[in-house]
């Protein structure tokens, strides 16, 4: 499985949108999420790399990154 970070959705229909009502939650990207995709695609998700990822003190709850471009 490879893990893009930096993946970004293409934007919704036009038409779906003027059907339906949507509530949006956004998830953005932090600094755990970058290593977790690092860690995952060179490790997996079943070794001890993976687990000492998931307990890293300075990953839990960390703020969130500003999208590339943006200053």
């Amino acid at each position: 499985m490879n893990i893009d970070p930096n993946f970004k959705a293409p934007p919704p229909n036009p038409e779906v949108l003027e059907r339906y009502q949507f509530i949006l939650i956004r998830h953005a990207v932090t600094d755990f999420n970058m290593e977790f995709a690092k860690v995952g695609n060179a490790h997996g998700f079943e070794g001890e790399e993976y687990r000492a990822l998931k307990i890293r003190k300075d990953l839990i709850d960390p703020p969130l990154k500003k999208p590339e471009g943006v200053g």
